[in-house]
C-alpha cells in the first residue's frame, strides 16, 4: 500500500482520497489523533490490476508531526484475508488505536462479489501503533450478516449515477 500525495490529514477527518488518480484502487481515508498528538490514517486499497483477482486490504499510517510525514503503510487486516472495505479508526492513549471495517466471507474485489457474499464487521486493535513492529488483535463484532452481495469501495459518491442497490438475502 502507498499513501497518495493528496492523502487527507488527520485534521480533515474524512474525505474520499485521490478520486481522480485512484478511481477504484483507493477508497476513502480517515484519521484521528491520540492523546499524545500522534496522528493516524486508515484506508482501504486494492492490490493487483486484474479486477477478477483484486482483494482490498486495510492499511494504517502514523505521523508524529501532525501529518507532515507519514510512516510506511502498515497492514491492518489479517494476511490472506477475505476482501475488506470502509475502515473507521479511533485513537485513545498514546499508541492505542482501534479500526473497524467490513469484511467479506469471500475473496475478490468488493464490487465484483456475488449475491451470496456476506459482509460482517471486524475490529482490529493495537496498543503499539507507534512501534516499528505494530501488531493487531482481530475480533468479529457482528454475529449476523450486515450486508449481502457486492459493495462499491468508493461508496455511493463514486459517480453521480452510482447508488447502493438494495439486495434481499
Amino acid at each position: 500500500g502507498a499513501l497518495p500525495a493528496n492523502a487527507p490529514t488527520p485534521r480533515s477527518r474524512s474525505r474520499r482520497a485521490g478520486a481522480a488518480s485512484y478511481p477504484d484502487r483507493l477508497a476513502r481515508g480517515v484519521g484521528p489523533a491520540d492523546d499524545a498528538g500522534n496522528a493516524y490514517l486508515a484506508w482501504a486499497e486494492a492490490a493487483g490490476t486484474d479486477p477478477a483477482k483484486q482483494v482490498m486490504s486495510i492499511y494504517m499510517a502514523t505521523s508524529k508531526d501532525d501529518g507532515k510525514t507519514w510512516s510506511k503503510p502498515i497492514l491492518v487486516n489479517e494476511p490472506n484475508n477475505m476482501s475488506v472495505v470502509f475502515p473507521a479508526i479511533t485513537a485513545g492513549p498514546s499508541g492505542e488505536v482501534a479500526i473497524a471495517y467490513y469484511e467479506a466471507d469471500t475473496q475478490g474485489y468488493p464490487a465484483s462479489l456475488g449475491p451470496d457474499a456476506s459482509w460482517n464487521v471486524t475490529l482490529a486493535t493495537t496498543s503499539d501503533a507507534m512501534s516499528a513492529s505494530t501488531t493487531f488483535a482481530h475480533m468479529r463484532l457482528t454475529s449476523a450478516t450486515v450486508r449481502p452481495g457486492a459493495i462499491c469501495p468508493a461508496g455511493p459518491a463514486a459517480s453521480p449515477t452510482h447508488t447502493f442497490r438494495s439486495q434481499s438475502a
